[in-house]
């Protein structure tokens, strides 16, 4: 399963938001646990930046301990929406029968 986690921020905050993931980073490299690949997609009209947080191959726990490493961080103080948490579940495609 992988979980993606995206949410705003003001751009005038994109250095901060940078630091707070390489926080979180080292925090879960630290428990040996899966850590983030960031992207980012800035809207040219708005003075905001999209976030996304990419967790590849997690199990049921993760969500749990990843709330409780961003709560030793600041990024929900610099964030400017509800982070948004998706998680996909991986298909193995040789194994689905034909229609």
């Amino acid at each position: 399963m992988d979980c993606y986690i995206y949410y705003k921020s003001l751009v005038s905050n994109s250095a901060q938001i940078c630091v707070e993931i390489g926080k979180i980073d080292a925090l879960l490299r630290q428990q040996l646990l899966p850590t983030p690949k960031l992207q980012q997609f800035k809207e040219a009209k708005k003075q905001e930046i999209t976030w996304m947080e990419i967790y590849a191959n997690i199990d049921n726990d993760f969500i749990g301990q990843l709330n409780n490493v961003v709560n030793q961080t600041s990024l929900l103080n610099i964030i400017t929406s509800d982070r948004h948490v998706e998680l996909f579940e991986n298909v193995d495609i040789r194994l689905q029968t034909s229609a």
